[in-house]
């Protein structure tokens, strides 16, 4: 793994060799992402407090508040961590405001972040937070060379913006109906790789493979090699774990992609 950072880009070098261009996030962005998760924690307090204070008023206990209080208190620590550990383990590297803003949490070396990462840099959050104001941790991500709060130097990881690529437009020419040939299994192992990754894939991206497996049958051989070659060559990269013989053949990647995409929970 090797970082060539210039700017506000880093190139890393994954364990399979595949260079990737990232573009680092500053602290505009991760301030803007950091104030949607703030108010989002702050909800997830206020309704435990609310509910210790009910289930208080219903019981007439009034000598058990500082009870409730330390409760309370408690809940809103385990929130400022579990809530990005969760979050990040569930959206490979990414919180509710992260998403919004475009950003993701990876390793130095590229890959998606484990949970033991995302514990280390989340506990250390707090220190991060001193005093008030995140200015700990403003003052290490500005003079940090990859932009990394003390967090995200204790994980070895890094925050970087969601890389979009230029798809190819999908306008299909006029119908050249192709037979379908059935599906070529893939291998589990594989599998793996494409549900673990397929979070990483931008929702222009998978809208575009969908057009794209939808209509098809519909292309000349020649286009629909061509088009299944410009729609996969980017998305790829988003698997840096797939040798370049996993699933060779540009349409057959993009067919397994959308099987996997839309067996995953929540999509329709």
């Amino acid at each position: 793994m090797a970082y060539m950072p210039s700017g506000d880009q880093v190139s890393v070098e994954t364990p399979e060799h595949i260079r990737i261009d990232y573009e680092l996030a500053g602290i505009g962005s991760r301030f803007l992402a950091g104030v949607v998760d703030t108010v989002a924690q702050t909800l997830l307090v206020v309704a435990i407090a609310v509910a210790a204070s009910l289930i208080g008023a219903l019981q007439g206990d009034v000598g058990r508040i500082p009870i409730r209080v330390a409760i309370v208190a408690a809940s809103a620590v385990l929130i400022a961590i579990g809530y990005f550990v969760i979050f990040e383990m569930l959206w490979d590297g990414q919180s509710l405001g992260k998403r919004m803003a475009g950003l993701r949490v990876i390793r130095t070396d590229g890959t998606p972040i484990t949970a033991g990462d995302s514990l280390i840099r989340n506990i250390l959050r707090l220190v991060d937070m001193l005093p008030p104001f995140y200015i700990t941790g403003m003052v290490a991500i500005f003079f940090s060379q990859r932009c990394q709060r003390l967090g995200d130097l204790a994980a070895g990881t890094i925050v970087v913006k969601e890389r979009v690529h230029d798809l190819p437009d999908v306008s299909l020419p006029e119908p050249q109906i192709a037979a379908p040939l059935p599906p070529i299994p893939a291998p589990e192992d594989i599998l793996n790789i494409l549900r673990e990754g397929v979070g990483r894939v931008s929702a222009q991206e998978l809208t575009t493979v969908e057009r794209f497996i939808e209509r098809r049958f519909e292309l000349q051989p020649e286009t629909r090699f061509r088009l299944a070659q410009q729609i996969a060559a980017p998305i790829r990269l988003h698997f840096p774990a797939l040798l370049p013989t996993d699933l060779p053949a540009p349409e057959h990647f993009l067919e397994v992609l959308h099987s996997v995409w839309r067996q995953r929970p929540g999509v329709f």
